[in-house]
């Protein structure tokens, strides 16, 4: 089942689900990740039209072409859906690809725990890819794909919060097997190389280190300097293998800039400098645009997604969340 959106000139969006209609206002735009052929971009949203009711109602997965037009809703609102990656898809056939989702479909209350699972948003239907149990509170997180889709890592907790308690997950799709990476403990966030040989990780929201896969061991990739409340978000990896993109604040969430890092550790660039925090970057797939979110407005917590040069500079915004409020 599908339902379809267009934004209209006043920047209501309407949405078709099973015959009926609502007119809601795009609100809060999160984790923006490419289709393989650069055509689209994926994420989550809250949307509502009361504004203080904007993140007490399930998040929904959405689509858009990468300049931002031709909004679509993928998913029903009955559960939340959060962090998600599409397959792998043929040009020209990459807005009917399957997806990887994270959501609490399975839990027994709302942010109570979380699956991930392959969600095919032409029927409407969901399949277990992860282990967790989140009925009992288990939560598996961060999600990301090899380029050829076959093997997938991620994180499991046994509470949203409880990251002493993380596991770095791989899951291959070829033979349906799941091990853990046993030598790496408390990972904050992680993201597999394209070529499936290893897993960038960061254990502590400053350090950034890279484990292979063969011989389960790691090495420190980059580390900044200590301070009192760092902020680490969103690894993400080139599709040419070369280059990290991150979000990194020396001051918490608030200080929180995208920054480009050489697979080798030896090259280090800011690619924004503005004053909010820039947050969940993500590769395009022809390692020249990363997608981003910007919360221009932290006390709402409503997050843009806009897409900058790879090299920094130049930004183009695709939502206009704020703007419109």
């Amino acid at each position: 089942m599908r339902q379809a959106m267009q934004k209209t000139l006043a920047g209501f969006v309407t949405i078709i689900c099973f015959g009926c209609q609502a007119t809601l206002a795009g609100e809060d735009e999160i984790g923006p990740r490419w289709s393989s052929d650069g055509e689209y971009i994926y994420y989550y949203s809250y949307r509502h039209p009361d504004d203080s009711l904007v993140h007490d109602v399930p998040s929904v997965t959405m689509r858009m072409r990468s300049d931002g037009s031709d909004e679509t809703v993928l998913s029903e609102g009955a559960h939340r859906n959060w962090w998600l990656w599409p397959l792998p898809c043929e040009t020209g056939d990459c807005d009917s690809a399957k997806l990887v989702v994270v959501s609490e479909r399975d839990a027994t209350e709302a942010f109570g725990g979380s699956n991930i699972y392959l969600f095919d948003p032409q029927e409407g239907s969901y399949h277990t890819m992860s282990k967790s149990k989140p009925e009992v509170g288990e939560w598996a997180l961060d999600p990301s794909l090899s380029s050829d889709g076959n093997h997938m890592a991620y994180i499991w907790r046994s509470g949203f919060r409880d990251r002493s308690s993380s596991r770095l997950m791989v899951l291959s799709r070829v033979d349906q097997t799941t091990f853990e990476v046993t030598t790496v403990k408390n990972v904050d966030d992680a993201a597999i190389l394209p070529d499936a040989t290893g897993i960038i990780y960061s254990p502590n929201e400053r350090e950034i280190h890279l484990v292979e896969l063969d011989t389960m061991t790691s090495e420190l990739i980059y580390a900044f300097e200590e301070s009192p409340d760092p902020f680490m978000d969103g690894l993400s990896i080139s599709q040419n293998g070369q280059h990290i993109a991150f979000s990194y604040g020396p001051d918490g969430l608030e200080s929180s800039e995208i920054y480009r890092l050489s697979i080798a550790g030896d090259q280090l660039d800011r690619l924004t400098n503005n004053g909010v925090p820039d947050l969940r970057p993500a590769w395009a797939p022809d390692n020249r645009r990363i997608a981003f979110n910007r919360m221009l407005s932290p006390d709402l917590d409503w997050n843009d997604i806009l897409v900058i040069d790879s090299k920094g500079g130049e930004e183009s915004r695709l939502t206009n969340n704020i703007a419109e409020h």
